[in-house]
């Protein structure tokens, strides 16, 4: 932000010489003597370049400000792709964490509880699976972050 403030107290000088520059030569040009003529073509060629400088401080400023913002949505989609990973990876410690549950059942031979438990295993992928082919990430990350607070809540959630 300092260097933007900058850049606008150097525009505002640049146009002020300019203005400045003008209103002199405005003077000479109305003078009826003929040696301010190189005086008057210089002081035109200054406010001229005065002018160019002003204009490419403000394309470069543009610039700037675009890639100031490209840069911050990128950083949210940098931050939501994190926090999908972190969701994963938390995903796949339940998941291991289920599987260990359901092969405990079925070395202790409950088949009907390992199959009703898997069954509802089932159903919870079921649930999220579609999130996570959202063509958007940012946004795919933002559901899938919202409906695993909604199923830790055990909290029924029904996509269309």
């Amino acid at each position: 932000m300092a260097t933007a403030n900058h850049s606008y107290w150097l525009i505002a000088a640049l146009l002020g010489q300019s203005l400045l520059i003008n209103i002199a030569v405005q003077s000479l040009q109305l003078s009826q003597y003929t040696y301010y003529k190189p005086i008057v073509i210089g002081a035109n060629l200054v406010s001229l370049s005065f002018y160019l400088m002003v204009l490419l401080l403000i394309k470069k400023i543009s610039e700037l400000k675009q890639q100031q913002q490209v840069l911050e949505r990128k950083e949210t989609e940098l931050d939501s792709v994190q926090s999908l990973l972190r969701t994963v990876r938390a995903q796949r410690h339940d998941i291991i964490n289920h599987l260990d549950t359901v092969y405990a059942l079925l070395s202790l031979g409950k088949e009907v509880p390992a199959r009703e438990y898997a069954s509802h295993l089932v159903q919870i992928a079921g649930n999220t699976s579609h999130l996570i082919r959202l063509e958007q990430p940012v946004i795919a990350a933002f559901l899938q972050n919202k409906l695993n607070q909604a199923l830790t809540k055990e909290i029924t959630i029904s996509m269309i």
